[in-house]
């Protein structure tokens, strides 16, 4: 149940763009903060902040139910 989430999110990071896609796989398979993520970049703070909340609104729209099965253990109820 965990890899059928795992797999929707990673295909849905992979929507956002390269942009998208790539600040969300070093945000969040990184222990990098968006403070060095901005200063290893060209890209703003603020940019880099306000994306990263537009993605987790998007993928907690998404998939915050099949979460919510998952952590209840109702693993039939997954998509």
């Amino acid at each position: 149940a965990f890899n059928v989430i795992y797999d929707k999110i990673i295909a849905a990071t992979n929507e956002f763009g390269i942009y998208g896609s790539k600040l969300t796989q070093v945000y969040f398979k990184t222990d990098y903060s968006l403070r060095q993520i901005a200063s290893e970049t060209t890209i703003s703070l603020s940019s880099i902040f306000h994306s990263i909340k537009a993605y987790k609104m998007i993928l907690q729209e998404r998939f915050g139910e099949d979460f919510e099965d998952y952590m209840n253990g109702d693993y039939d109820h997954i998509k």
